[in-house]
């Protein structure tokens, strides 16, 4: 039998109000739960982004965690370095939904970068080449990637 996939997602930039990105996390996390019941989700997320999510009525099936490095100010530096060692010793695949992920992980790193009307979606693993493909900028619309 082979352990379910261990997938971070980094919303450390997530607060109530945000709009599109809080919409994307928000409406992403349950279709994903919906979709693969047996995936283990943490979402990394700064103090009121927890408090948002804590409200979801998926929160108990996620594991919600504020690294110390969340606060204004040092999300960037820790979304670029030690996010990708943190995600490296504990996922499998780490989305990153907010246009800023870490420079290398071994994890699989899925950023999402704006590109005109609609979301690209890097993939890659460690500090290969990422192979880049087009996708809708729907929730849960992820085209051609599984």
């Amino acid at each position: 039998m082979t352990r379910p996939l261990r997938a971070g997602m980094n919303a450390i930039f997530l607060e109530p109000g945000m709009g599109g990105l809080e919409t994307y996390v928000l409406e992403l996390v349950p279709a994903l739960l919906e979709a693969e019941p047996s995936l283990e989700l943490t979402l990394l997320c700064n103090s009121k982004g927890r408090e948002l999510l804590e409200r979801q009525p998926w929160s108990a099936s996620v594991d919600l965690t504020t690294p110390r490095a969340s606060r204004r100010g040092l999300r960037a530096l820790y979304e670029l370095g030690p996010l990708g060692i943190t995600a490296g010793r504990r996922f499998d695949v780490l989305h990153s939904p907010a246009l800023t992920a870490p420079l290398a992980t071994r994890a699989a790193n899925v950023p999402v970068r704006a590109a005109g009307s609609r979301t690209q979606c890097s993939r890659g693993i460690g500090a290969s080449s990422p192979a880049t493909r087009q996708t809708s900028a729907v929730p849960g619309a992820v085209d051609g990637m599984s």
